[in-house]
């Protein structure tokens, strides 16, 4: 059986009966691996809808939890605020939570962190999620930004695509730099149909279409639009 104690605000320190084989707690939320190895969490329940399966770790943070599965693979739920419920794709050995981030370890034993990294000095992350920003300006020039999820976005020098330019011509802007190194550019195009498409290119040459990649006509001026959510290597 679990024997909790301390803050019990929100019940998060009234254990469900055990037997378990691991628990954690968080600031509001406390979760257990059952002997079966099943999840079951208890208080504020902020950490949200608990997945079902099967796991051989579990890591509960400040409102968002993550678990190793018996797959090897990472599952988090709750909030996303920061990105921290973004888990990275993989095989992993180790999962840690923190207030709005995670590290993991990776079977070949390299360090993957996601999150709100940039409030509590943790390594950045190897492979990150980021989106793409786009605003319309008073002039009816699009405006163009990355944005890695948790951080404030980078506006590259060259970041404007203009109103009247050729149909499927794909534009693309100045380097984009993220902690010191350059991780791409940003691509976008005018569509047959008057409406701007827009990716993004890695140092590779690949092309990455997010699955929200398209300004809408008739935008509100001024007001920043995000892409889809998409996965970047750090080189």
């Amino acid at each position: 059986m679990v024997s909790c104690w301390g803050w019990n605000a929100v019940g998060q320190t009234e254990s469900p009966p055990g037997p378990f084989a691991r628990v954690d707690g968080g600031s509001r939320d406390t979760c257990a691996l059952t002997e079966s190895r099943e999840l079951i969490c208890w208080g504020a329940r902020g950490a949200g809808s608990i997945p079902n399966g099967y796991f051989e770790d579990l890591s509960v943070g400040d409102s968002h939890a993550c678990a190793l599965s018996d797959r090897s693979e990472i599952v988090c739920w709750g909030s996303n605020s920061f990105g921290q419920t973004d888990a990275p794709p993989g095989q992993f050995v180790q999962i840690s939570a923190g207030k709005d981030h995670n590290c993991a370890v990776r079977q070949d034993a390299a360090l993957v962190c996601w999150g709100g990294d940039q409030f509590y000095g943790t390594p950045l992350a190897r492979d990150y999620p980021a989106r793409i920003v786009a605003r319309l300006l008073e002039s009816g020039t699009i405006e163009f930004g990355f944005r890695p999820v948790g951080a404030e976005p980078i506006l590259p020098r060259s970041r404007f695509f203009p109103p009247g330019v050729r149909v499927n011509r794909w534009l693309m802007s100045s380097d984009i730099d993220y902690g010191g190194e350059v991780v791409g550019r940003i691509a976008a195009r005018l569509l047959e149909n008057g409406r701007v498409e827009f990716g993004f290119v890695s140092l590779e040459g690949e092309r990455i279409l997010p699955n929200q990649r398209m300004f809408p006509i008739g935008a509100q001026v001024d007001t920043w639009l995000p892409s889809g959510s998409f996965r970047l290597d750090r080189p």
